[in-house]
């Protein structure tokens, strides 16, 4: 079993290989490139498990034994959907001797592939390791929670956007289109979970999509209100995409509020590039013909879990 000590507190990281079905009947999912399926967890206290679907819906859940991994009669995590393009965190408080993941189609027939990432900890609470160690520790069970945020001003004018349109800084950059500290060390990973973007605009209803970059697009960034075009250049370089369907008020919608819209649920996983810990964005409208507000400023806010 891949599993570390610092400061007195048992921390596992499984590495499990991804697991396409084959039938439509539940299969223990393989743990390791051995195929061991059984997770022994009689020391760890807190599981994380991430569930990601790809080519089909398929079904999860998780099993727990109570008497030494010979049956496994417990549901510890109740059958759930992973739906594609909707991954699936579930955390697991309650102690259990051994456990196993279990997986099968949603629907007869349609296999799909199943991408799973497991991590357990000795403690409920982190804030119980020492400090000194907690860094390491939390690398180990899945990453270290943090926030990014980036503002961005398009030009001070009124011109009507076209569907696929960019949004853009008055003067798109590196350094204005740039999310800062994605990474805790140079090259480091992690993945983005939550997202928020705010404007200032209260009449502002239109749907927005973010493209995540690894590296600055090969073309350079796009300007405001000029046609956005990913290029096959970048193929290596996208990351993902996050699209916020719509904005509403955060309150009343008087002069001087914020409109927002926020997508959770998500995870995206992501390498910043050799020597930097950044990403970067660009910003455009999927569909409508909206009309923005002279200099309207739009704030992006991300939240991360970094390796």
């Amino acid at each position: 079993m891949a599993q570390n000590q610092n400061a007195g507190v048992l921390f596992d990281r499984k590495h499990v290989p991804d697991l396409t079905t084959a039938s439509d009947v539940y299969v223990n999912v393989p743990l390791d490139s051995s195929g061991n399926t059984i997770w022994n967890t009689e020391k760890l206290l807190s599981k994380i498990f991430y569930f990601n679907a790809t080519i089909n819906n398929l079904l999860v859940r998780v099993l727990a034994s109570d008497d030494g991994g010979e049956t496994f009669p417990i549901i510890a995590y109740p059958e759930t959907l992973v739906a594609v393009g909707s991954p699936v965190r579930a955390t697991i408080g309650n102690y259990y001797g051994q456990m196993k993941i279990q997986v099968k189609p949603a629907a007869s027939g349609q296999n799909g592939t199943l991408t799973t990432e497991a991590y357990g900890i000795s403690v409920a609470d982190l804030t119980l390791a020492t400090s000194a160690k907690q860094d390491d520790l939390i690398t180990a069970v899945g990453g270290q929670a943090a926030q990014v945020q980036i503002e961005i001003t398009r030009p001070a004018d009124t011109t009507q956007y076209a569907a696929n349109d960019a949004i853009a800084d008055n003067d798109p950059s590196i350094t204005t289109h740039l999310l800062s500290g994605m990474a805790r060390a140079n090259g480091g990973s992690g993945r983005i979970v939550r997202a928020c973007i705010k404007t200032d605009n209260v009449s502002w209803t239109t749907a927005v999509r973010l493209v995540i970059y690894k590296a600055a697009p090969a073309d350079g960034f796009i300007a405001d209100n000029a046609a956005f075009d990913a290029k096959y250049a970048d193929k290596a370089s996208i990351v993902g995409t996050i699209t916020f369907p719509g904005f509403s008020a955060m309150g009343t919608g008087a002069a001087g509020g914020i409109r927002a819209a926020v997508v959770e649920g998500l995870y995206i996983p992501y390498a910043c590039g050799a020597g930097v810990k950044d990403l970067y964005f660009q910003m455009y409208i999927p569909s409508g013909t909206p009309t923005p507000a002279s200099g309207q400023k739009f704030y992006v806010h991300l939240g991360i879990e970094q390796d």
